[in-house]
């Protein structure tokens, strides 16, 4: 093991270093991260369509 991937690993709970190996943490970050742009997408859809309905309202 490397001395940074050690290091890395230390950052994560006991319990759940346990519970997650390397594949399992990269997978569960993408997921947060495709969460993350999903919710972002979706305020800015609501933001657009906000501001286009002040725009033709009357």
């Amino acid at each position: 093991m490397r001395p940074h991937q050690a290091a890395q690993i230390d950052t994560i709970p006991p319990h759940l270093r346990a519970l997650l190996d390397a594949d399992e943490r990269h997978e569960l970050a993408r997921r947060h991260v495709v969460v993350g742009v999903a919710v972002l997408l979706v305020l800015l859809s609501t933001i657009i369509s906000l501001a286009a309905l002040q725009a033709v309202a009357p």
